[in-house]
């Protein structure tokens, strides 16, 4: 009986570095955090930018795709929405987000030419990631206040943010910033 355990025992012991080396190490998590908005650097000091930052997190996602853009509310001409399908009118991209105003909810818009920073299909490197380009806070036909903040997207399926159904993507809302 003695030698039966001592056999089993050698026997562990062989399966256990092989077990160890088996094992693969955890898949790293990541989010696409929304900067703040902030006035373009330089000769651009009237217009506005962005960023987002792809940082390691232990509640994330393994895809290192996406990206962010600047959007916007005009509070006077406001929509009050309870998802992103109630902003989508024209073909046009729109989100349903707090505004941290009496309006609730409303639909925020991306201006014209958007100022985006976007990774669609290749992986973001870690770090800042600067939105182009700048924008002016005061777009053509908006009336004030104009409420702006950054909208981050990460991909948790390839493409998710640029279609498909909402459980394809992550978003994230900045802090606001207001215009008057």
């Amino acid at each position: 009986m003695r030698k039966l355990w001592m056999v089993v025992a050698a026997s562990s012991l062989l399966l256990l570095p092989t077990t160890a080396l088996t094992q693969q190490p955890p898949t790293p998590l990541f989010i696409i955090e929304p900067g703040d908005v902030v006035p373009a650097p330089g000769a651009n000091a009237r217009m506005i930018t962005g960023s987002v930052t792809l940082t390691s997190s232990t509640y994330g996602d393994a895809s290192r795709m996406g990206g962010g853009c600047l959007v916007y509310v005009s509070l006077p001409n406001a929509k009050s929405c309870t998802k992103d399908t109630d902003c989508q009118v024209g073909g046009g991209d729109g989100y349903c987000s707090d505004s941290e105003s009496p309006a609730g909810k409303v639909c925020w818009h991306k201006p014209d030419p958007e100022s985006c920073f976007r990774s669609p299909s290749q992986p973001m490197d870690p770090g800042r990631h600067e939105f182009k380009p700048a924008t002016t806070p005061y777009p053509s036909g908006a009336q004030r206040p104009i409420l702006w903040r950054v909208l981050s997207c990460q991909n948790v399926r390839p493409l998710g943010c640029k279609n498909g159904p909402e459980e394809n993507r992550v978003y994230r809302y900045g802090k606001i910033k207001p215009f008057n």
